[in-house]
């Protein structure tokens, strides 16, 4: 009888019901993981259609002022992937999971990123060009916001896709700065210092110190020669200048030259952390000095070092300008031209130097990059 009475009770609760949010911490995680950023994006990568090449020309290239049947075309045929790229830029956190294999770690996330980035803000032209303002802000803004999230990890491919990803928004922003009315362009101002967080550029030089540098630096101390063969063959530098013996066999002399020229290496990037936040002329001396002397350390793979560090901090530098001007071009479309009295070039003694430009105008930052200084134009209506 008892044991009769024991079976009802275990029937009884095993069909009692189990609450959802139980539930959803057994097998689905905790309900907060829906608020990665990452997890949207994908949805959004994934609904990203193939454009014909008439529409993706469109795409790169639109520029109109007004209705257009072809334009309105292709951002119905973007509706869906757009839509889920808000949904991801609403999270409070990203965290793309990726699975660290040193150099060798697999990005797939950023390309599909900078092809979203780019139907977004042809979105956000047509938008601003058919008076859709208020929309056009909140593409171009979820575009800035998905570039810091694509630096979430930290490392210098990252932080260079943030920074070309950046550019697309800001060329998008100053295209339709003209067609907003002062309350979209004060909302945009506002928003444009509330973004996302990301790594910084002291972060993806620490990163490349351990895992580009150290990892292949360990890996080849664990497999010896076999190793240091697969990084000689998968190192681009090194076939570039190294092709008279690239096809000899690797000694254990060799192995150990890798292992201190890789060593040295992460040296280098480790102290170059230290730099990222000088001014861009201080750090290139300071960095192509310390260049200098690390190559004099190495014997096996002097190309290690070939100004990367200075190409990556420029890049990150004409990005700081280009987005400083677009904050003050905002306030010039507001206020007008007097309104650079109050704001200083980052890159210079005084504000940015200001050109009419028929209806519309450019601004010139004293920082020059590729041997031209760094301008954004802002094109009238």
């Amino acid at each position: 009888m008892k044991r009769l009475v024991m079976i009802c009770v275990l029937l009884a609760a095993a069909a009692m019901p189990v609450s959802i949010a139980a539930a959803q911490t057994d097998w689905r995680g905790p309900k907060e993981l829906g608020d990665n950023a990452a997890l949207k994006y994908w949805l959004a990568f994934g609904t990203l259609t193939d454009l014909p090449e008439a529409d993706f020309k469109l795409v790169m290239n639109w520029n109109g002022s007004g209705p257009d049947p072809a334009a309105a075309h292709v951002v119905e045929l973007c509706e869906t992937s757009l839509r889920m790229f808000h949904e991801g830029v609403k999270c409070k956190w990203c965290n793309w999971a990726l699975v660290n294999d040193g150099p060798s770690t697999a990005l797939p996330h950023l390309a599909k990123a900078r092809e979203l980035a780019r139907r977004a803000c042809f979105r956000a032209r047509y938008r601003a060009a058919t008076g859709d303002g208020n929309g056009a802000v909140e593409d171009i803004l979820a575009v800035f916001a998905l570039s810091r999230h694509c630096n979430a990890e930290p490392s210098e491919i990252p932080y260079l896709v943030r920074l070309a990803t950046q550019r697309i928004a800001t060329k998008a922003a100053a295209d339709t700065l003209k067609r907003l009315n002062p309350e979209q362009l004060r909302k945009f101002a506002e928003r444009l210092d509330s973004l996302p967080q990301c790594c910084s550029l002291r972060d993806a030089f620490l990163d490349e110190s351990e895992n580009r540098f150290g990892w292949e630096a360990n890996e080849i101390k664990r497999g010896g020669i076999k190793a240091a063969e697969e990084f000689r063959r998968s190192n681009a530098q090194e076939e570039e200048a190294g092709k008279a013996h690239s096809k000899e066999p690797i000694t254990e002399e060799d192995a150990a030259r890798y292992i201190h020229d890789l060593e040295v290496a992460q040296r280098l990037w480790a102290l170059v952390a230290d730099m990222a936040a000088l001014p861009p002329a201080e750090f290139a001396a300071q960095s192509q000095a310390l260049e200098e002397k690390m190559k004099k350390e190495c014997t096996a793979l002097p190309e290690l070092f070939n100004n990367e560090v200075s190409v990556v901090r420029n890049n990150g530098a004409r990005a700081d300008a280009s987005f400083a001007m677009l904050k003050a071009a905002i306030a010039v479309v507001l206020s007008g031209p007097d309104s650079l009295k109050s704001i200083k070039d980052p890159f210079g003694d005084g504000p940015f130097e200001y050109t009419a430009v028929g209806t519309g105008f450019q601004l010139k930052s004293k920082f020059v990059f590729d041997g031209k200084p760094v301008e954004l134009t802002v094109p009238g209506t």
